[in-house]
């Protein structure tokens, strides 16, 4: 690798990518902004990421969003009072145009506070990570090399076209193309010309918010009787507050059946805490189930080789199947350990602690890149101390090499 363009100097930790995990983390620590720290975004963005181009509400309540926002930061928010109320702890879920946008006011705080040697680069697309003995690296795709004492991996998730959906592939849209507020125009052309219905792969959160726009997009073109479908593989989750909540109102006709054991949150004592459909979702995935929304309907298959026939008739289709952690070309001592395509997870030890190859990189974090593992994915206690556990061994690195 040939450093065309080196900064003359290694940063103390460069952030690559500059979504909400990265603007959170740095506004939990505002000590670290005092070092050299580069953020390197490969969007316009810092903070609110893809959030203000999506027409869905929050999976979650809104304090989970911004809780982590220390005080001296998040007073030069522009709108402190809306942020307090955000991180109140009966706060619902809302817009995500309108999380990114209290996320683009805490970045706008952060980058403010960052000293005189650091910086955030919007429209800096990284290409390689390179974690040897001697330190870790980063290559943009200018060929910008940039090296540092540490980088965090805070790259976010990706849709990836599932295979089992390949024969229908030219009438398929990824679920987070469809609640793209850019793609508005475009959809509405394309509902207005139908004349096959839209199948919905998948029972997810990410499957009954396109479900929910899919409802507004066809009132809006003027197409009420296009029929809508969705084809869930297992039985779907509802959020309750509490064991008793679920055992009293569940429906075992229609939703998965809880475990009390891993279903239920024992930091919290919530029910299907992450995975549970909440607020409008939540509403409109029971109404769907009763049969309450003309010209929808649910339909449960065990695999989508069943569902061929239903893929085959559709006019369009929507794929609703879940995430990948996205992180470009890893390489480590030895040659590349991990390619961008990769169907790998990207591993992390509890403190953050990249694991490569089978390795523990101490210069190398992972931050929440990866979707929750699905034996913990209800559970609070899952990540809960990831900041401050980080922030630690950053802390003690840059110590140790000052």
């Amino acid at each position: 690798m040939t450093d065309t363009l080196s900064t003359s100097a290694p940063r103390d930790v460069v952030f690559v990518g500059g979504g909400y995990r990265t603007v959170s983390f740095l506004a939990s620590q505002p000590w670290l902004l005092q070092h050299r720290v580069d953020v390197l975004e490969r969007s316009n963005s810092f903070g609110g990421g893809a959030f203000a181009d999506y027409d869905c509400m929050s999976t979650s309540v809104a304090n989970r969003f911004v809780g982590k926002v220390a005080p001296v930061v998040a007073a030069a928010v522009e709108d402190p009072r809306r942020l307090s109320e955000l991180q109140h702890p009966d706060a619902e879920p809302l817009p995500l145009t309108e999380v990114s946008t209290v996320l683009e006011d805490v970045g706008r705080a952060v980058e403010a506070r960052l000293s005189a040697t650091g910086r955030v680069q919007r429209q800096c697309e990284v290409t390689r990570i390179r974690a040897r003995g001697d330190g870790v690296s980063v290559e943009t795709g200018n060929g910008e090399v940039i090296r540092s004492r540490h980088v965090v991996i805070a790259t976010g998730r990706e849709e990836r076209p599932h295979p089992a959906l390949a024969h229908v592939r030219e009438r398929t849209i990824l679920s987070s193309e469809l609640i793209s507020v850019r793609r508005t125009d475009d959809l509405l052309a394309q509902l207005k010309k139908l004349s096959a219905p839209v199948v919905i792969a998948g029972g997810s959160h990410s499957a009954v918010a396109a479900l929910l726009r899919l409802l507004r997009l066809r009132q809006q073109c003027g197409r009420p009787d296009l029929v809508l479908t969705m084809v869930r593989r297992s039985p779907v989750r509802l959020h309750y507050r509490s064991l008793a909540e679920a055992q009293a109102q569940r429906d075992p006709i229609s939703e998965a059946p809880i475990d009390p054991v891993a279903d239920v949150c024992p930091a919290t004592g919530q029910v299907n805490r992450d995975s549970g459909l909440r607020g409008s979702g939540r509403a409109t995935y029971r109404a769907l189930a009763a049969g309450g929304i003309p010209g929808a309907s649910v339909r449960s298959v065990r695999s989508l080789e069943h569902a061929s026939g239903l893929l085959d008739e559709a006019g369009l289709v929507v794929q609703a199947l879940g995430y990948h952690g996205r992180a470009p070309r890893i390489e480590g001592p030895h040659g590349v350990v991990r390619t961008p395509d990769s169907d790998d997870r990207l591993i992390n030890l509890a403190d953050g602690t990249a694991v490569i190859g089978s390795v523990p990189v101490p210069s190398l974090s992972v931050l929440r890149v990866e979707p929750t593992p699905l034996v913990v994915r209800d559970h609070g206690l899952y990540g809960q101390g990831l900041y401050d556990a980080l922030a630690r061994r950053l802390r003690d690195e840059l110590a140790v090499r000052a």
